[in-house]
């Protein structure tokens, strides 16, 4: 999704497992934005434009781009990818599973041919264990920038795991006052019994995310396996 901030100028894009969700919570506790789009956009048949996790792109070839955005500060959420893998993992395992058997869920209002492709997805992840989910998602791949398609033109990344510091540095960038604290939302469990993401990696699999993802370690060096320098 996109959210939109008019009064003071900000385009906020949700990338997932971000922390983006709790920001946007937050920004709707404070009574402030919209959503945009308000629904899902697609032709019958496939999402064109999600509600959750557009793109500046999408906007713009939905035609939902308005020519003020120009002068909008535009932020997105970022994490570290090691974390960021075994979060998904461990969601599509548990917390989205759940959500597919549900006549009620999101994923049921999915047009047919993107809800048959997303459970079949699910349902594969949830037979492989970490180490063979990873390599699905990465050996054939060539080195990238993970959510690179929600990176252009941002002016302010807010980073998960410093989310309240770096969110009232965009609220004193946009001339807001920043109050409260942003509450946990949509936290995916752990593993049971381990201290944190590391405890799920090899060292191959470590060198794995670092040459798939070596232009993202190039752009923000802030990250490494053990986590956010800050």
């Amino acid at each position: 999704m996109v959210y939109v901030w008019r009064e003071k100028k900000l385009l906020f894009l949700a990338a997932s497992a971000t922390g983006s969700t709790a920001f946007i919570q937050h920004l709707i506790r404070l009574g402030v934005g919209e959503y945009l789009p308000k629904e899902d956009i697609h032709d019958g048949k496939k999402i064109l434009i999600p509600r959750k996790h557009s793109t500046l792109d999408q906007l713009r070839s939905g035609g939902l781009w308005e020519a003020e955005f120009s002068t909008y500060t535009k932020s997105v959420g970022i994490r570290n990818p090691f974390s960021f893998h075994v979060a998904i993992y461990n969601r599509n395992r548990t917390r989205r599973m759940a959500t597919a058997n549900r006549k009620d869920s999101w994923i049921d209002k999915m047009p047919l041919v993107d809800k048959e492709r997303y459970i079949r997805n699910l349902r594969k992840n949830a037979s492989q264990s970490f180490e063979e989910f990873l390599k699905d998602q990465l050996e054939s791949k060539t080195p990238t920038e993970l959510q690179a398609p929600f990176h252009r033109e941002i002016d302010v990344f807010l980073h998960q795991e410093n989310l309240n510091t770096d969110a009232r540095l965009l609220f004193d960038r946009i001339g807001a006052d920043f109050s409260g604290e942003i509450a946990r939302f949509n936290v995916t469990n752990k593993k049971s019994g381990s201290a944190d993401y590391r405890s799920y990696y090899t060292p191959e699999m470590v060198d794995l995310v670092y040459e798939k993802h070596r232009p993202f370690f190039q752009r923000f060096p802030e990250y490494s396996f053990d986590g956010l320098a800050v």
